[in-house]
């Protein structure tokens, strides 16, 4: 399709996000990011209710190739209470 919008699904995910209300959908699904690699390739990170956080990876056809395993963030990996300031501190 030249010089137009086209659809393609990049998931097979058996859910369908309803759209309903005045204007205000629930947080089901999240798209973080869309980057161009050096490789040519794209990269989408996304989050679904149902499936949980992922990349994407496209080829220049916005054909999924695959996916891309990423290492978790601080805040998934430290306790809760990491950031809890507790001691017995003195002033001088």
């Amino acid at each position: 399709m030249m010089g137009g919008w086209g659809i393609k699904p990049i998931t097979t995910w058996d859910y369908r996000w309803e759209f309903s209300g005045r204007g205000s959908i629930d947080v089901e699904v999240r798209i973080h990011g869309f980057r161009n690699r050096a490789d040519g390739n794209y990269e989408i990170d996304s989050w679904h209710i149902k499936y949980g956080p992922g990349t994407l990876l496209l080829n220049d056809d916005f054909e999924v190739i695959g996916t891309v395993l990423k290492s978790k963030s601080l805040e998934e990996i430290l306790p809760v209470d990491f950031y809890e300031i507790s001691g017995d501190f003195h002033c001088v």
